[in-house]
């Protein structure tokens, strides 16, 4: 069997210190890279997308939800 390399850890973030602990601590002693997926509902995104209207949005990692919302018809 191959050894486990990259683990990918989805999360709504309902219990994510408890499930950050574990996966962190596998992906260490199994010497693996963890991704952390953060999954939303539509509500949330719309909700963000509100938030960062106005704010700088030009800084790396932050990206506005607008141009997916408008292409999937749920703005």
């Amino acid at each position: 069997m191959k050894p486990i390399r990259k683990i990918l850890a989805p999360t709504d973030l309902s219990n994510f210190p408890k499930q950050a602990c574990v996966t962190l601590n596998l992906a260490k002693d199994i010497g693996a890279e963890v991704t952390v997926y953060h999954v939303v509902n539509s509500d949330e995104l719309i909700r963000y997308g509100e938030e960062m209207k106005g704010k700088d949005s030009q800084r790396p990692g932050i990206r506005l939800p607008e141009s997916f919302l408008e292409k999937t018809n749920w703005l």
